[in-house]
């Protein structure tokens, strides 16, 4: 059955992977001090993708079949880089979790322990049909090429486009048409800056993370009643006409932010 990945822990326990999320940010990006997990995720110091489609998470099987079985057992240790990275992170339905993540150097670390894993192996075997070659993962990208795109938005590779009349209202952060009437909470100061993971294959709104909402980063202080329709609201609303995909991508979800403030 394809619709997770499983991973012995030991004689009599036993855990799976149905989900697989993607942190990276451009390789020749440098630090000045070296961050860690915490940093590496905070909004706006990475590109994420996130794989959910049980016939593509069953095909990371061989990598974790690879990864030292003591290391996947041990406490996860914060992951930690001096400048571009790729960050895996395997959950599961049950809160279980898996790390593995290397950097320029090419160390690979599992649960954020060094390992003797070939970097370069997992991105060719792997990884290459998820991150964009603009991120310079995969040898160095043509800038010729990169310039077409407009950077703020189409680093991961995909361009959302929506209508001219719903780009005019994001770019002018106008939160009542698309949400004004699902809440009072759905338009508070504290969710005016939302990111919403979108479905690449249906085009729709699938999740939601609003990062100045620190009480409740996910649902922005709504209960599930009103949180399921703001997300219906929003995507009926923010209609998205397609998602260009040059580079023949494979993500189940991206992410993009919604600025609200104005």
């Amino acid at each position: 059955m394809l619709c997770c990945i499983p991973v012995i822990m030991s004689s009599k326990a036993q855990t799976s992977y149905d989900q697989l999320h993607i942190y990276t940010i451009n390789k020749n990006t440098y630090f000045s001090t070296y961050q860690y997990e915490r940093d590496l995720k905070e909004v706006g110091r990475h590109i994420k993708y996130t794989i959910k489609d049980p016939q593509k998470v069953v095909l990371f099987g061989g990598l974790l079949k690879q990864m030292p079985m003591d290391l996947k057992k041990k406490k996860r240790v914060p992951f930690k880089s001096g400048g571009g990275y790729v960050f895996l992170e395997f959950t599961n339905h049950k809160g279980d979790t898996l790390t593995c993540g290397f950097g320029r150097n090419n160390v690979v670390f599992v649960n954020g322990y060094d390992t003797s894993l070939d970097a370069k192996a997992i991105l060719e075997k792997y990884l290459k049909s998820y991150i964009s070659p603009t991120l310079n993962w995969h040898g160095k990208y043509n800038t010729q090429k990169q310039a077409k795109y407009r950077l703020d938005e189409e680093k991961d590779g995909y361009e959302v486009v929506y209508p001219p009349a719903i780009q005019k209202l994001l770019e002018k952060g106008k939160p009542n048409y698309f949400v004004g009437d699902v809440s009072p909470l759905a338009t508070e100061s504290l969710n005016k800056f939302v990111i919403i993971g979108i479905e690449v294959k249906n085009r729709r709104v699938v999740s939601t993370y609003f990062p100045m909402n620190f009480e409740d980063n996910i649902r922005g202080g709504m209960n599930e009643t009103v949180y399921k329709k703001y997300l219906q609201v929003l995507t009926y609303r923010l209609r998205i006409l397609t998602i260009k995909n040059p580079h023949k991508l494979k993500a189940d979800i991206i992410y993009r932010m919604l600025d609200f403030n104005n």
